[in-house]
């Protein structure tokens, strides 16, 4: 049973990681009507664009001298 949900797991994360890219590219269509095509070219650099903007805003939001912020964004 362990093993099941273990391999249920793996295959939802990796099939998520397949399908949000091209989910980002159909709102981009849908919103802009941009007419991208869905090719794994574009896919990829939707992920690549994706981790890039991500990984710049948590590189950003961490230091090593972290203060504590109350509800209204203050350093307490």
């Amino acid at each position: 049973m362990k093993l099941l949900k273990v391999v249920f797991a793996t295959a939802l994360f990796f099939g998520l990681i397949v399908v949000i890219p091209f989910g980002v590219i159909w709102s981009l269509n849908t919103l802009f009507h941009s007419g991208i095509p869905y090719t794994w070219q574009n896919w990829l650099a939707t992920v690549i664009l994706s981790s890039v903007v991500y990984g710049s805003s948590a590189a950003s939001n961490y230091s090593k001298n972290k203060k504590q912020r109350t509800s209204w964004n203050y350093h307490v």
